[in-house]
């Protein structure tokens, strides 16, 4: 989904963002430092700074060893 400065990840009640890792990715693959806000159903993630393309957005729950992976494109 496209982004420009910030992404939301909307969560359903029953997930805790406390058992939620986000890990941003460049192309390569490698990790992105980014900042994290954990609200109560959102969790927000700062791509301020970061250069305009194609970065994946991994979400992994501890609780259910569940990974998605989301394409996001930087504007």
């Amino acid at each position: 989904f496209p982004s420009h400065d910030i992404i939301v990840v909307e969560l359903s009640p029953e997930v805790n963002p406390a058992n939620l890792y986000l890990t941003l990715r460049n192309l390569l693959g490698q990790p992105i430092p980014v900042h994290i806000v954990s609200g109560i159903h959102a969790l927000e993630c700062s791509t301020d700074g970061l250069a305009p393309g194609i970065y994946f957005l991994e979400i992994y729950d501890e609780n259910t060893r569940k990974k998605e992976i989301t394409r996001v494109i930087k504007q």
